[in-house]
């Protein structure tokens, strides 16, 4: 991985790689991808949507859902955001937001996990052919809560980018060159874990 940059600042550790200029958003504005399960690819475990909810069924260890290539035209840039509940009941206080998705076996994931006495880990990793290829692990404060806020920005050109969010923080950022696919998925570890408010919005650059 390359334009990597550790900054502690306290209260969170963060990793600064490219600074990006960001102007008005662009199409689509906070575009609602929890309208209808027939909007997703169920690529491992059993989903379903019910009231806006995004939920999974207790199969599988991992459970993956890919948002149809045909259900939205991805900008270049834009943001996945979502809000994860049901942290305090689950074994695996976990979150994943995968992108550049190209098959089950070639990714990347972005995770969020909370831990206990007041810590939590956001990672970024590269799957490639089933296997970890190169991985960030952060440490992060963090109280114990029952929900978090988690969001990835993307960027496709000139180089792509990932920004990942927590609760509004950056937290992880990297910058490498070349192109990724514009496809993305949710990953959970747990079915006691609910996906709410997740929405893509268009990022233009200046």
């Amino acid at each position: 991985m390359k334009n990597i940059i550790p900054v502690s600042t306290g209260a969170f550790v963060l990793v600064i790689a490219f600074s990006y200029c960001l102007s008005d958003p662009a199409p689509p504005y906070n575009f609602d991808c929890l309208k209808s399960i027939d909007q997703w690819n169920q690529v491992q475990g059993e989903w379903l949507i019910e009231k806006g909810e995004l939920k999974c069924k207790p199969a599988a260890f991992n459970k993956i859902a890919v948002f149809s290539e045909h259900a939205l035209k991805v900008p270049d840039w834009y943001n996945i955001s979502l809000s994860a509940k049901g942290l305090h009941s689950a074994q695996e206080k976990y979150i994943g937001i995968l992108v550049g998705y190209r098959d089950k076996a070639n990714y990347w994931l972005c995770s969020f996990r909370q831990r206990e006495r007041d810590r939590a880990t956001v990672g970024l990793s590269r799957i490639t052919n089933n296997k970890k290829k190169c991985t960030i692990s952060i440490p992060l404060k963090r109280k114990p809560t029952d929900t978090v806020r988690f969001s990835v920005e993307n960027h496709h050109s000139p180089m792509f980018g990932i920004k990942i969010m927590v609760d509004g923080h950056v937290i992880v950022s990297l910058s490498q060159t070349g192109t990724i696919s514009k496809r993305f998925g949710v990953c959970l570890k747990s079915s006691s874990i609910i996906v709410t408010n997740c929405g893509v919005s268009g990022i233009a650059p200046r």
